[in-house]
């Protein structure tokens, strides 16, 4: 059995022993737990990590973010993760778990769920300016996306696009706009591009979007006239 867990935050007593016996007592390949958010202390508790911790459209759901599935709270049966190729995408700085839990969910819908808290993750103060740190992790979200949105191995419904879809291109529009020209770029090129659901105008409205912000940091008519086509 394997539990990752975080150096800094807080594993409950009975939490092995819960979800040990549930995946002995059944055939589900991994079990997941509630989530509570502490700050600086244990006894100082915030609330519920997430709500929804299961539907019966796990995959859709989760993600696009209705559920949330944190890493500590699972605990895998490791002859279960040795059928995978690999689990954590390691081109990904941010977001790895999200693709990890997509690929999983995908093959794996059905798994055991215990409404009993039995983790304490500790919550971090962040900015919310968008440095190159910022936007290194957003670049990674969406590159998140891209993995999933491309990988030949999973259908998606046209909802779950639909989701990526608007992230990435949200993405885009938001790497434009903070001028971050290498990513808007890359972008650019691996999704707009190459997306059918974007109109050859908004295409074009896109490249002098990029130009636009390059050259004298205005733009905003061109990024307001890219859209997904219906």
């Amino acid at each position: 059995y394997i539990n990752w867990f975080d150096d800094d935050d807080v594993m409950h007593p009975h939490k092995l022993d819960v979800q040990l016996k549930a995946l002995q007592e059944s055939n589900f390949k991994f079990s997941v737990c509630q989530t509570l958010v502490f700050e600086h202390d244990i006894n100082n508790i915030l609330g519920l990590r997430s709500n929804q911790i299961y539907s019966k459209t796990i995959f859709e759901d989760y993600l696009s973010l209705k559920v949330t599935l944190m890493t500590p709270s699972a605990l895998w049966k490791r002859s279960f993760l040795k059928t995978f190729d690999y689990l954590f995408d390691e081109d990904l700085k941010a977001a790895q778990e999200w693709e990890f839990y997509c690929r999983i969910l995908y093959n794996t819908p059905n798994y055991h769920v215990t409404e009993q808290p039995l983790i304490y993750i500790r919550q971090h103060l962040e900015s919310v300016t968008y440095n190159n740190k910022n936007i290194s992790r957003e670049w990674h979200y969406f590159l998140a996306r891209h993995k999933v949105y491309t990988n030949d191995t999973v259908q998606l419904n046209e909802s779950s696009k639909s989701v990526l879809q608007n992230f990435m291109l949200k993405k885009f529009k938001t790497f434009v706009y903070l001028r971050s020209i290498k990513e808007a770029i890359q972008s650019f090129k691996m999704f707009v591009v190459k997306e059918k659901k974007i109109t050859p105008l908004s295409k074009l409205y896109a490249v002098l979007a990029i130009l636009s912000f390059k050259t004298i940091n205005k733009g905003y008519y061109f990024i307001k006239k890219i859209k997904l086509s219906k």
